[in-house]
């Protein structure tokens, strides 16, 4: 696990612009909130893509839920909607003391994850 307290690690390339990638979310059931730099999803606070200006490619996720099955479930939701825009992606999701619980991908070469 790259940092030891995340319990998720996340990749997104290609992401379109903050409104498109809110409508996406929006589409497939996410309550969303965009703030200047971030997009949160309101069913799911906790889960967010950070310092996300209008700039059209990656940005930072970051997740701290209240347990490991809550996240394991908006991980899920959140790569079948990126999965479904055609967005590259992958999600390591992480329980306990850095333990793997769940690898989620769209398109991610397996020579990056070394999965």
């Amino acid at each position: 696990m790259p940092d030891d307290d995340a319990p998720l690690s996340a990749e997104v390339l290609g992401l379109p612009d903050k409104t498109a990638l809110a409508t996406r979310q929006r589409a497939d059931g996410f309550g969303v909130v965009k703030g200047a730099f971030s997009l949160r999803l309101t069913d799911f606070d906790y889960f967010v893509f950070r310092d996300f200006d209008d700039r059209v490619g990656s940005c930072p996720i970051t997740a701290d839920p209240p347990d490991d099955a809550v996240l394991a479930t908006c991980a899920t939701g959140v790569s079948g909607t990126l999965a479904r825009a055609g967005i590259r992606h992958r999600f390591e999701v992480y329980a306990g003391q850095g333990d793997p619980v769940g690898y989620l991908h769209h398109n991610w070469p397996k020579t990056d994850s070394g999965r």
